[in-house]
């Protein structure tokens, strides 16, 4: 079944908090192909977010861009840290599917579109 990767941990927190440093801030690359999808544009999806922005966790930069004001990745160490660990348990790998063509998937090797259902 699927892990409750908070009581059963798959990854330390040290790890997840280096794939959030990693990540967060990286926009999608399939991004342009949603927006394309909804008939819309970024600033268009942005402003959908801009009501909904709590202002105890973000702020605009200078440029008018919205930055979180912190970040989990500033807490890796943190006082307690060790207290409230939980212990990593095994896991199986996921393992990848074999690659084979589909007919329902595209040619390319990147995705080109989205079916929003």
């Amino acid at each position: 079944g699927t892990k409750n990767f908070y009581r059963e941990p798959a990854m330390t927190r040290e790890q997840a908090i280096d794939l959030v440093a990693r990540h967060d801030h990286v926009r999608p690359r399939d991004m342009d192909i949603f927006l394309t999808a909804a008939g819309m544009t970024e600033e268009a999806l942005e402003g959908m977010f801009e009501s909904m922005r709590d202002p105890t966790i973000w702020a605009k930069d200078a440029q008018g861009r919205w930055r979180p004001k912190d970040s989990v990745a500033n807490h890796k160490n943190d006082p307690g840290v060790e207290k409230a660990r939980l212990p990593l348990k095994s896991f199986d790998p996921i393992v990848p599917t074999p690659r084979r063509q589909s007919t329902h998937c595209q040619e390319l090797e990147t995705q080109t579109r989205y079916i929003i259902l």
